[in-house]
C-alpha cells in the first residue's frame, strides 16, 4: 500500500502518524524455512542485510509462527536512525566480504508499522487499528536493536515536531479504519515531507571540467500525467569519487543517441543520453519558476526502484490521464493553507486563494472551479487546441469589471505555450490553447472562462466558425430567445452550412455556424453579418441587429454577429462564466430548444453528470 504526498497532515481524530525516516519500504517475508524483504520493484534485499535476516529468523522462532510485515529498513547510527545517504553505500554491494564488513560497520534495523499476516491469518482485509494491536501483541517482549516497532501517536503536532528535531523524511499519517490495500496509492495514508527530497530519474549526463571526476553531472527528469518524462535540471553535487566511478560505468552500459526528454533540452555543455532506468533520491531546495530544480543535491541510487516504477506513478489511473493526481493536489491545497505549487504535464504552476469563493456569495471556492476544468479537461482542450486565447481576467473579485488581455504575461512559466500570432501590424506573444498546464494558468491567474479564437495557429486569417451571440434584452423572457434560436438554426442550415448550439452560460444561446476550409477572417464577417439580417427578416420584431441598445425592442433578442470577429471574447464550450452558481456554457443538442429549457441548470456542479448522460455535443463537429 502506498500513501499520497500531501502538502499538511490531516485534521480529526480518525488518523495516526509515524515517522518517516528517509529508509528503504520493504515487505519482510518470514518463514521457517526463509526470510525474503521485498522492495516495491520486487527486488529481494535480504542477502545485503544478513543482520536482518538473522534478527527476522529469531522474531519467527520465538513468535511460533510465519509473519508478513511492511516496514522500512533504515540506517544506524550509535543506535540512532540517521538519513538516506548512510544506507545507500548497502543498496549497491553485492561483494558478500563487503556486505559482511558493512553489516558490522554501518548496522541497519528493520522497523515495523504493519503486519499482514501472523500465522494463516490475514490481517490485510482488517482495519488499521485492529494490524496495528496484533503487530504490538507480536513485537511484545521481543524487539532488538535490529527489528523495532515503528512509532504512531494521534498526535500528528507533536510527531512532525519530533521530524524537525531528528531530521527524518517527514511524517505518514495513516486513516485508523482503513483495510490494507496490496499495490494501491490510497488517500487512507498520506506522507508530508519535511525538506523537498524526492525520486527523480536519470536521463542522461554531462562531461566533467576535470577528467578524473568521470562525469559532470546527471541530467534529471520527472514524468507527467502524459506519460512524457520533462528535464526538471541537473545535479553534480553530492557525489563520492566511488559513486562517481560507479555510477558512470552504469550510464555507459544505459548510454543512448537520442534524448529520453520530451521535449528535448538545449543544453550547453557537452553531454550524453541515457535510457531512463535508474532513479536518484535528490535533495533540492525549491522548484524554479521555470519548473526546474533549485540547489540539488544527489543523495543515492534508489535500487529498489525503477524509471519505469516513477512513469506508473506518474500514469496511475491512465483512464484519466492523471487527472485524479491533479484534483487531488488542488483539493490538498484547498485543505491546507489553500496556496500552493501544482505540477502540470512539466509546468510548475502557482495556485493562491482555493478556499475563497469563487464569486461573491457563491457556495463554490477557486478550488472548485480548477477541479472542474481537470475533470472537463478532456471536452475542453479540443475546444481550446491551437487556438489564440482572448482571455478576461478578475484580478480582484469577479463581480468587479474584467481585465481583458490579448498577450501573454510576461512571467508566464515553461510548460505554458505561447506563441507568437499576428495581431493586426505586429506579433504578439499569446497564449495558445489546447493543454492542461496552459488552461490552468489562465484560471490560476485569475479568469473565469476560456474564450479561444475563431481561428487556429498558424492560420489565424482563416476562420473556423462564425458565431452569432443571441442577447435577450431586459424585457424578454428566455422562450423568446429559443425561438429566435430556431430561427437562426433554420437560417444555418438553408445556407448550407453545419448548425451547433450551447447555452452562453447566463441568459442567452450561441448559434454556431461551421465554415468550409479556407474561409477568410474578412469573408467569415461577411457571412456572420448575412446570416444575422436573415434571422431579423424572418423574425420580425423578436430578432434585431441594432447595435443602439436604445433602439432595440425592450423584449427583442439582439443577434449580434459582431462576435465572430477576430479576438471577441466569446466563451467556449464547457466555459465557466462569472456568476453565483458558476454557470457553465452548456453544448445542447437542437432537440432540447423548448420552453422548459433554463440555461442556469446547467454548473460546475451538473456538468459532470449531464456529459456522462449525453456525452460530449461538442466534439462531434470540427469545433472540437
Amino acid at each position: 500500500m502506498l500513501a499520497t504526498l500531501a502538502r499538511d497532515l490531516p485534521a480529526g481524530g480518525e488518523w495516526t502518524f509515524e515517522p518517516k525516516y528517509d529508509g528503504i519500504r520493504a515487505i519482510a517475508v518470514v518463514t521457517a524455512g526463509a526470510v525474503v524483504l521485498l522492495t516495491r520493484n520486487g527486488n529481494d534485499k535480504a542477502h545485503q542485510f544478513p543482520e536482518l535476516l538473522a534478527a527476522l529468523r529469531e522474531l519467527r522462532e520465538r513468535h511460533g509462527a510465519d509473519l508478513v510485515l511492511d516496514g522500512e529498513i533504515v540506517a544506524l547510527r550509535a543506535g540512532q536512525v540517521v538519513r538516506f545517504e548512510a544506507l545507500a553505500g548497502r543498496m549497491h554491494t553485492e561483494n558478500p566480504r563487503s556486505i559482511a564488513r558493512l553489516s558490522r560497520e554501518q548496522p541497519a534495523a528493520y522497523v515495523a508499522y504493519d503486519l499482514l499476516l501472523t500465522g494463516r491469518d490475514p490481517l490485510v482485509p482488517r482495519p488499521w487499528a485492529e494490524r496495528r494491536a496484533s503487530l504490538e501483541r507480536v513485537l511484545d517482549g521481543r524487539e532488538t536493536d535490529r527489528v523495532r516497532l515503528g512509532a504512531t501517536s494521534p498526535d500528528g503536532g507533536a510527531m512532525m515536531e519530533d521530524a524537525r528535531r531528528e531530521q527524518w523524511e517527514g511524517v505518514v499519517a495513516k486513516r485508523t479504519g482503513a483495510r490494507y490495500q496490496p499495490g494501491i496509492r490510497s488517500r487512507d495514508w498520506l506522507k508530508v515531507k519535511l525538506a523537498p527530497q524526492e525520486e527523480f530519474v536519470i536521463g542522461g549526463w554531462t562531461d566533467p571540467t576535470h577528467p578524473a571526476r568521470k562525469l559532470g553531472a546527471v541530467l534529471l527528469g520527472r514524468y507527467g500525467g502524459d506519460g512524457r518524462l520533462r528535464y526538471v535540471g541537473h545535479t553534480g553535487k553530492g557525489f563520492s569519487e566511488r559513486m562517481l566511478r560507479s555510477l558512470h560505468a552504469r550510464l555507459q552500459q544505459l548510454e543512448r543517441s537520442t534524448s529520453p526528454f520530451d521535449p528535448k533540452p538545449r543544453l550547453v555543455q557537452a553531454h550524453h543520453w541515457a535510457d531512463p532506468v535508474l532513479v536518484a533520491e535528490i535533495r533540492y531546495s525549491e522548484w524554479t519558476a521555470a519548473g526546474k530544480l533549485r540547489d540539488s543535491t544527489f543523495l543515492g541510487l534508489r535500487d529498489d526502484k525503477a524509471g519505469a516504477d516513477l512513469l506508473r506513478d506518474a500514469t496511475e489511473g491512465a483512464d484519466d490521464g492523471g487527472l485524479g493526481r491533479i484534483e487531488a493536489a488542488l483539493r490538498e491545497i484547498e485543505e491546507g493553507e489553500g496556496s500552493g505549487t501544482i505540477e502540470v504535464d512539466g509546468a510548475m504552476l502557482d495556485v493562491a486563494g482555493l478556499a475563497r469563493p469563487a464569486y461573491p456569495g457563491s457556495r463554490f471556492t477557486r478550488g472548485d472551479l480548477l477541479r472542474y476544468y481537470v475533470k472537463m479537461s478532456p471536452c475542453v482542450l479540443p475546444v481550446l487546441r491551437d487556438r489564440p486565447l482572448a482571455v478576461a481576467y478578475f484580478p480582484g473579485s469577479p463581480s468587479k469589471r474584467p481585465i481583458y488581455r490579448q498577450g501573454a504575461p510576461p512571467d508566464t512559466p515553461d510548460g505554458v505555450r505561447v506563441d507568437e500570432v499576428q495581431v493586426g501590424r505586429e506579433r504578439k506573444r499569446m497564449l495558445v490553447g489546447g493543454d492542461l498546464a496552459t488552461l490552468l494558468f489562465t484560471i490560476a491567474r485569475g479568469a473565469v472562462s476560456h474564450d479561444p479564437w475563431h481561428a487556429r495557429v498558424p492560420g489565424v486569417d482563416e476562420q473556423d466558425y462564425v458565431v452569432l451571440d443571441l442577447d435577450p434584452m431586459p424585457a424578454a423572457s428566455f422562450s423568446r430567445v429559443v425561438e429566435v434560436a430556431r430561427v437562426a438554426g433554420e437560417v444555418v442550415r438553408d445556407a448550407g452550412l453545419e448548425s451547433r448550439l450551447k447555452t452562453s452560460g447566463r441568459s442567452g444561446l450561441h448559434v454556431y455556424a461551421l465554415l468550409p476550409p479556407g474561409t477568410t477572417v474578412r469573408a467569415a464577417g461577411v457571412v456572420a453579418e448575412r446570416l444575422a439580417r436573415e434571422v431579423t427578416r424572418r423574425a420580425p420584431g423578436l430578432a434585431t441587429v441594432e447595435r443602439s441598445t436604445t433602439a432595440r425592442p425592450r423584449d427583442g433578442v439582439y443577434v449580434d454577429h459582431l462576435m465572430s470577429r477576430r479576438g471577441a471574447n466569446v466563451a467556449g464550450a464547457y466555459a465557466v462564466r462569472a456568476t453565483p452558481e458558476l454557470t457553465v456554457s452548456a453544448p445542447l443538442a437542437w432537440s432540447e430548444l423548448s420552453d422548459v429549457l433554463d440555461p442556469l441548470d446547467f454548473t460546475v456542479e451538473t456538468m459532470p453528470a449531464r456529459l456522462r448522460a449525453v456525452g460530449d455535443l461538442w466534439s462531434q463537429s470540427a469545433l472540437g
